[in-house]
């Protein structure tokens, strides 16, 4: 079995086991509420600073400051894709901000380590949260502010809200990288415990969401199915015929294709949780993705790969 099945297994494995809860009622409203408020002012941020205090960069086969600067290029071009494509669909004011954040935001972490590692070797774990530095800090601002820019009405407001903790820990975690501070044994032992909660607690999250939802459901909602094409392969065919004309190297235009292709992040059913913004369509948009994407990646290696 491949590292890309089990991950698979596992994320499944994980969701199954919350929807089952869910469907007991060990899980209900209340309990993913805090799960929510958990996520976003502990584990979250201990989870982004503990992702750069535990890389090793090992053999870098790339220039890392053209790996920032692409992974900057990279998300400004996804929040503009994202924004033409909620003009153009037929969302209402709750599914529009859930839709254009997972059309930026995908699982580059959980689901994208072990697929970089196992096509493009260990290195490619440390180039790839590189590349995703802007994720967690345009998640955590960019990405609040589509969940609370219709709340209030006071700027002031609105601004505050974006400095909160998970925001505050990527920019920790950018100086960290910057400066090459060492984070201490025993408090990054600290961080990546309570860390490496987010992603089960998340998927739990997922998993007892859809138990308040039809089954037959899952496989009606056209507009997650459009997003999911769009997400899953529009975009990745997009970026390998636009980083093969710019003329980057192979192992570039393999991270990149890889990189806007991954399914739906699961924190985002954190934000949508925590705002009351369609949880159903954000917690069906990760769980129909990621479902998907376990035939899209294998297609994208090889095909699209076999063309390099």
């Amino acid at each position: 079995m491949s590292s890309l099945q089990s991950t698979m297994l596992v994320l499944f494995g994980v969701i199954i086991i919350g929807y089952v809860a869910g469907k007991i009622g060990i899980i209900n409203e209340n309990a993913n509420m805090t799960f929510s408020t958990l996520m976003l002012y502990i584990t979250s941020p201990l989870l982004i600073i503990s992702s750069i205090s535990t890389s090793e960069s090992g053999t870098i086969p790339v220039n890392i400051f053209l790996v920032m600067a692409i992974g900057v290029i990279t998300y400004i071009f996804l929040i503009v894709f994202a924004r033409i494509y909620v003009k153009i669909m037929p969302l209402n004011k709750f599914e529009l901000p859930v839709h254009e954040v997972v059309m930026v935001f995908g699982n580059v972490a959980f689901l994208g380590y072990p697929v970089f590692q196992s096509l493009l070797g260990d290195s490619a774990i440390f180039v790839s949260t590189i590349m995703n530095l802007p994720f967690n800090i345009l998640l955590f601002s960019y990405g609040m502010y589509l969940f609370t820019k219709d709340m209030t009405t006071d700027g002031a407001k609105g601004l505050k809200s974006l400095i909160n903790p998970g925001f505050l820990a990527a920019i920790i975690a950018l100086v960290i990288y910057l400066t090459g501070i060492k984070v201490p044994y025993v408090l990054n032992e600290i961080f990546t415990s309570i860390g490496n909660i987010t992603i089960p607690l998340s998927m739990l999250m997922i998993g007892s969401s859809l138990a308040t939802i039809d089954i037959k459901y899952l496989f009606k909602d056209y507009k997650v199915l459009v997003y999911s094409v769009i997400k899953l392969v529009v975009l990745p065919v997009l970026a390998f015929i636009i980083t093969r004309l710019i003329g980057l190297d192979t192992y570039l235009i393999k991270m990149i294709t890889l990189n806007v292709g991954f399914p739906a992040a699961s924190m985002v059913v954190m934000l949508a949780t925590q705002y009351k913004k369609s949880i159903r369509s954000a917690s069906i948009a990760v769980f129909m993705s990621t479902l998907l994407s376990v035939i899209t990646i294998p297609l994208i290696e090889k095909y699209l790969f076999s063309l390099l």
